[in-house]
């Protein structure tokens, strides 16, 4: 049987570009650009998962936290449900444990994504172009 996991994921956007981070080596899918977030532990809500994943990778704080959309993708071994939100942030990460950049929306490329955040693409392309 497969694991089951919960991942909190955050859609922050700047104008026309999302933030995305690195996935570190060592790690599944390592090199990969996704969206921020991770693990939901089980004793927090997927909201708090979020924030303390982005306080963690970025030194960040999030705020007003929006649901998005979700994704349910199974890789070999597990299978992922992946609840994004959209996010707010008041300054730019200084310290962060991660590689992060800002994307524009033309630049968001599938093939450099986990599988698992690219059904996500274009709701993210319609939220931006609003």
């Amino acid at each position: 049987m497969k694991e089951r996991v919960l991942v909190a994921a955050a859609v922050i956007r700047r104008g026309d570009e999302v933030l995305l981070t690195r996935r570190p080596e060592g790690k599944h899918l390592a090199g990969k650009w996704e969206f921020p977030g991770g693990k939901v532990e089980s004793y927090e809500s997927p909201e708090e998962a979020l924030a303390r994943e982005i306080r963690e990778e970025l030194g960040i704080e999030i705020e007003n936290l929006r649901p998005f959309r979700f994704v349910h993708h199974e890789y070999p071994g597990k299978r992922i449900l992946m609840l994004t939100y959209l996010c707010d942030i008041s300054r730019e990460p200084t310290e962060p444990l991660m590689a992060w950049r800002w994307q524009p929306e033309s630049g968001l490329d599938a093939a450099e994504m986990p599988e698992a955040d690219r059904p996500l693409l274009e709701a993210i392309r319609a939220e931006l172009r609003r």
